[in-house]
């Protein structure tokens, strides 16, 4: 679910982060400018874990940021295929089930990925499940998807959408 992820990148540190250590100052930059966004092929980024490697600061010709190259581990979400995760489900329509894992709200998961058959009560805005002739025709099993409930979801797919 989580790994670290090499990643090298070219970072100003602005005059007013002089006062600073460069570790500090480069850690703040690099979370300013990934943490929370999206790599393609690589997933959500996190934090920076670490600072690997950080060449000597240059100062470019007309500006007055030190450039510093840097090499760093970076903490990513990456969920693999088939990986079992437990959430929350925070909203349900005919679509789709909303769930938040606290720390990432927006996973979708397709009604067409529930377990079949099922169907979607538009009154009690929840999915339900209507099991084999196990039991009564009659009978049904409401869904993990009332708000906040804790439900799991396999991952069949991996597919970061910007909204």
């Amino acid at each position: 679910m989580f790994n670290l992820a090499i990643i090298k990148d070219t970072i100003p540190i602005h005059p007013s982060a002089f006062g600073i250590t460069p570790t500090q100052a480069l850690a703040a930059q690099l979370n300013k400018k990934y943490a929370n966004k999206v790599l393609h092929d690589v997933g959500l980024c996190i934090s920076v874990f670490d600072i690997t490697e950080a060449g000597e600061g240059k100062v470019r010709y007309g500006d007055g940021f030190l450039w510093y190259r840097v090499v760093f581990r970076m903490v990513v979400f990456r969920p693999f295929i088939g990986e079992v995760l437990v959430g929350k489900v925070k909203s349900s329509d005919p679509e789709s089930i909303r769930v938040s894992l606290g720390f990432f709200d927006d996973i979708y998961i397709p009604s067409i990925y529930l377990p079949q058959p099922s169907t979607f009560d538009p009154t009690e805005r929840s999915h339900f499940w209507l099991p084999d002739s196990t039991l009564t025709s009659n009978q049904t099993h409401e869904m993990l998807d009332t708000p906040w409930q804790k439900g799991c979801i396999l991952m069949l797919a991996r597919s970061f959408v910007y909204v």
